[in-house]
């Protein structure tokens, strides 16, 4: 089953999240941030690895990234900007900020209009795509916060490349584009 990039495609149903199908079953792209890092999390707990808000941010990232730079298109819908500490999705960092460097404990939640009430984001990704997923994961997490934020700040890289225009007076929302990590990550996938 290949990959494909698209909302709204033929006889796509409405359902939640990231569970988006059409009649081949053919995953669109991009997820929601939040459903992924609540998958990632799973993962961990199962693997007993504990993660940090940080280290989720930078998990989040190299997901996004990898996969940007082996299908050309993005992984989660939202994007990641310039902090100090590397890439964060500004909405990961505000559900989860309350943990500080302690291990994330909670799971993200979206606000469902139709009922007027939050429930926790959840993603449920047909087998292969699961698994494309589950590889990058398996990649990154046993490397600690600072051992991932570290490689992050890479010489060349979209973060330090969004940080120069950001000072520059250039880029003052600090976005990390997906061409920018296209362009980076391409060197690594080929």
């Amino acid at each position: 089953m290949r990959l494909k990039r698209g909302e709204g495609q033929p006889n796509v149903e409405a359902v939640p999240c990231c569970q988006r199908y059409s009649a081949a079953r053919v995953m669109t792209y991009p997820i929601d941030s939040k459903a992924l890092a609540n998958l990632l999390l799973d993962w961990a707990d199962a693997d007993g690895i504990p993660i940090s808000p940080m280290k989720l941010q930078k998990l989040l990232y190299f997901c996004h990234a990898d996969f940007l730079g082996q299908y050309g298109f993005g992984l989660i819908k939202q994007g990641f900007e310039a902090w100090d500490y590397g890439p964060v999705v500004p909405s990961i960092y505000k559900e989860f900020q309350q943990w500080g460097k302690r291990a994330i404990r909670s799971r993200a939640e979206s606000f469902n209009p139709a009922e007027a009430s939050r429930r926790e984001s959840v993603c449920e990704l047909p087998s292969q795509e699961q698994r494309t997923i589950r590889l990058i994961y398996e990649r990154y997490r046993y490397r600690d916060a600072e051992e991932l934020s570290d490689r992050s700040h890479e010489r060349g890289g979209p973060w330090r490349h969004a940080r120069s225009l950001f000072s520059n007076g250039l880029n003052m929302d600090r976005r990390i584009t997906d061409e920018m990590i296209r362009n980076y990550h391409r060197l690594f996938h080929g």
